[in-house]
């Protein structure tokens, strides 16, 4: 028996307006993903590699295709069919994205402890009584010190927002993460 994909996208497109003009992002972006695969999109400055993962994710309106996630419809824009808002909150437990740019992404009123506990209380990944211990691992695995824990975005470094916004992603332990050149604010020391 043929093994279903953990992630499937087909002809999946996206225009932006631009001055009132149609610009075309994302055309007909097709990919299978199975379960323990790695799949990189690779293309020069500009050319959608960040729009399709959030395309992927349902983060950014599409104008077309389908994409299915673990048997789930997420979208399927011919057929007029969407993931319910509940449905979708359910769903991002199992996928999560590393943004690019940490700070756009770390709410500046939050510390790490509260930014990286934020989805493990929401999803239950722990009892209550854990969660702090259970986020200082994963800071730990992502080589952030426990002192960082009461820090806020505007006292860290770009290397350590970075991790902080990996460790926000892996402390779900989804199945699917969409990794927005994740390294490039890394120090070179560090981004193995």
């Amino acid at each position: 028996m043929a093994k279903e994909p953990i992630l499937s996208a087909k002809d999946v497109e996206i225009q932006f307006s631009l001055r009132g003009r149609k610009l075309m992002a994302i055309r007909k972006c097709s990919l299978d993903l199975y379960e323990g695969e790695t799949l990189a999109i690779v293309g020069e400055s500009g050319c959608g590699k960040t729009t399709v993962g959030k395309a992927l994710l349902n983060l950014l309106p599409v104008d077309g295709g389908k994409v299915i996630f673990q048997g789930k419809c997420i979208y399927d824009i011919d057929n007029h069919k969407m993931c319910s808002y509940k449905e979708m909150e359910q769903l991002r437990r199992h996928m999560q994205i590393i943004f690019q740019n940490p700070a756009s992404c770390l709410n500046p009123k939050k510390n790490v402890e509260q930014l990286v506990s934020e989805g493990v209380k929401k999803h239950k990944i722990c009892s209550k009584s854990e969660v702090r211990e259970y986020c200082l691992n994963i800071l730990k695995q992502c080589g952030l010190e426990e002192k960082c824990l009461l820090n806020y975005p505007s006292e860290l470094s770009g290397g350590q927002k970075q991790r902080v916004g990996i460790a926000r992603a892996l402390a779900l332990n989804p199945e699917f993460i969409v990794c927005d050149e994740i390294t490039a604010s890394l120090d070179v020391s560090v981004q193995a």
